[in-house]
């Protein structure tokens, strides 16, 4: 993986985590819908960083199944967000 690509993928990490760290602020201040929002961008920067794991091109089906394409990606991640994704189960 290039220097260009892997730089990518640590930018994309590092905005879903300041994304978690301010759902998680704004939720403990009871500010559940702009929580929410935030939730939904750290996922989405999280589904990034993830795809540009891959040498895939992300195609329409990546958009689909979002959960799925996440999945497959997890060990990919940092474990963080697996370990985020076993709390929400419980």
């Amino acid at each position: 993986m290039d220097s260009k690509r892997l730089d990518k993928i640590k930018a994309e990490i590092k905005k879903a985590e300041d994304y978690l760290s301010a759902a998680d602020i704004l939720y403990k201040n009871d500010l559940y819908g702009p929580s929410s929002s935030a939730s939904y961008n750290c996922a989405y920067h999280a589904s990034l960083a993830a795809l540009l794991t891959s040498d895939e091109k992300p195609g329409r089906e990546s958009f689909e199944r979002p959960l799925e394409t996440l999945t497959r990606f997890s060990k990919k991640l940092d474990q963080h967000i697996e370990i985020d994704r076993a709390s929400a189960k419980a």
